[in-house]
């Protein structure tokens, strides 16, 4: 079987062309593995002034290591970094610059096994068009963990951070994905375990989360610049440390769906309003069983997925289709006159009558009745509802609808 080899120091460009090739077995097993011991030996070769320029490859940290203002270039163009540890053993950074970055694009850094400890500096600064895969690293008494910015993609596959000021920026990338992230014992300095920026977002999925900020912190920050679509499921967030699990948008957002972490209010799609005592308006009736909008002034009680207007219209505005059950119940008052009868229904997009929601009463102006409408109706995003009145007898008497609520969950 014919089989390619990729050699120390070949790009990612080289092994996608030579996975293209038609070749009927990939070897990976290439890469070759440079121990990394406190003296730094065997990368001194690469050392240009107080910078580490480093090819592709793997390295691995043999023991702690203290790099005083040392650090580290990532310069290989579309190259593939593993930087792992034996033991979980640290780096130690005391310089002010950020530790690990990339003067190249392309560039793939995978992180697995190892302390990060940067009290004066971003630990990691990685961006223009490289991609970064977190598989168990570790960040403590770090100033800012990570900033990743104009990324193809961000993985986590699980993430540690503990004792820190900030956590990770992550600007303009296209898929961040994120499995058991962690963040505790923050330094309580106003910082964030993520922050999300940048309108060229695209997706973000969380699993899992593990959350303990500090009171003036919050584990997930995206910002109203994000232009993503965000789904956060599972974990825990310790609502006793005075922390919040969300900082500037939240689940209520429409681009933001989160449920099943436990001590956060699931994302949901319901919506309230009523007609106070006093804002309520006669309908007037211009034809015998032709419908009007039911008059009056509206109060919006909850509009969490909906937009809803004074005059009663409710836009339904989340993203995924639903099924809400409605419940509305009114008062009718006739502006004169004994048995006239009426109809209430609720109409959809202007043109279609819900035909379960219709209600009829026989009212008199000395005689009010209550109508109550319970039903279900299928939603898209943009669909509204309305709800008129049709009096089906004569001669014609403008009623009133008053004590008006409607709940839709």
């Amino acid at each position: 079987m014919a089989q390619t080899t990729f050699n120390n120091g070949d790009s990612l460009a080289v092994a996608r062309a030579a996975i293209n090739s038609n070749a009927d077995d990939v070897d990976l097993r290439v890469m070759t593995k440079v121990v990394v011991d406190s003296t730094l030996t065997s990368i001194s070769q690469f050392l240009n002034g107080s910078v580490y320029e480093l090819p592709a490859n793997a390295y691995y940290f043999d023991e702690n290591i203290t790099w005083g203002s040392l650090r580290i270039d990532l310069n290989d163009q579309d190259g593939f970094y593993v930087f792992k540890s034996k033991n979980f053993t640290a780096n130690t950074y005391t310089g002010t610059s950020p530790f690990i970055f990339t003067t190249a694009t392309g560039v793939v850094c995978y992180l697995s096994e190892t302390f990060f400890i940067t009290p004066n500096a971003t630990a990691v600064d990685l961006s223009n068009g490289n991609s970064l895969i977190l598989d168990f690293p570790v960040f403590s008494g770090c100033q800012k963990c990570i900033n990743v910015d104009n990324f193809s993609f961000f993985t986590v596959l699980t993430l540690a951070m503990v004792g820190n000021g900030d956590g990770c920026t992550v600007n303009d990338v296209g898929t961040t994905t994120m499995q058991l992230p962690q963040w505790s014992g923050g330094l309580d300095t106003g910082g964030n375990a993520f922050t999300f920026t940048g309108a060229s977002s695209e997706r973000l999925i969380i699993a899992l989360p593990d959350s303990r900020p500090a009171a003036s912190e919050s584990f997930l920050n995206i910002a109203a610049s994000w232009g993503g679509d965000a789904d956060i499921s599972g974990g825990v967030h310790d609502d006793t440390t005075g922390g919040a699990f969300y900082g500037d948008r939240d689940q209520d957002d429409v681009e933001i769906l989160g449920r099943g972490i436990k001590n956060v209010e699931d994302s949901i799609a319901s919506g309230s309003l009523y007609i106070a005592a006093g804002d309520e308006t006669p309908t007037t009736i211009n034809t015998q069983n032709v419908a009007e909008l039911v008059a009056g002034t509206w109060t919006i009680a909850q509009d969490k997925r909906f937009t809803i207007t004074t005059a009663g219209r409710v836009t339904y505005i989340g993203k995924e289709d639903m099924t809400f059950t409605s419940i509305a119940k009114h008062v009718v008052t006739p502006a004169g006159g004994i048995n006239r009868d009426y109809s209430l229904c609720v109409l959809k997009n202007s043109t279609t009558d819900i035909i379960q929601s219709l209600t009829t009463v026989v009212a008199d102006a000395s005689n009010p009745k209550l109508a109550v409408q319970i039903f279900t109706v299928d939603m898209v995003t943009n669909d509204f509802l309305e709800h008129t009145i049709t009096q089906t007898s004569t001669p014609l008497s403008d009623p009133t609808v008053s004590t008006s609520s409607w709940v839709l969950f």
